[in-house]
Formats: structure tokens, C-alpha cells, sequence
């Protein structure tokens, strides 16, 4: 945040926002179909991938 925005006061919103999003993601995880047909590890990896690519 502080060096490809340069808004160095979003670090705490980003980190606390980033940290509820994953545990709404655990949470929600479990009860969605597709958690059964895909492979979590798999799935994780990639969503992780993506998620990366993105930034």
C-alpha cells in the first residue's frame, strides 16, 4: 500500500479486511458443494494464484 499506492494510512484496513475475507472463506467453505467434487488443496493453490496475479 505504502508503495504502489502511497497511501501508507490502508495498510491496518487492508490487513484487517484480507484476514475477515478469509475467515468468511473458511466458513463458507465447508457447506458449498464444490468443496466436495474439488480438491480444497488444489483449489486453495489456485485461488491463491489468482489472487496474486491480480495485485
Amino acid at each position: 500500500m505504502k508503495y504502489f499506492l502511497g497511501r501508507e494510512d490502508l495498510i491496518t484496513s487492508f490487513l484487517t479486511l484480507g484476514a475477515i475475507a478469509s475467515m468468511i472463506g473458511c466458513a463458507v467453505a465447508q457447506p458449498i458443494i464444490l468443496a466436495k467434487r474439488v480438491c480444497k488443496i488444489k483449489a486453495y493453490i489456485a485461488l491463491q494464484i489468482i489472487a496474486a496475479t491480480r495485485c
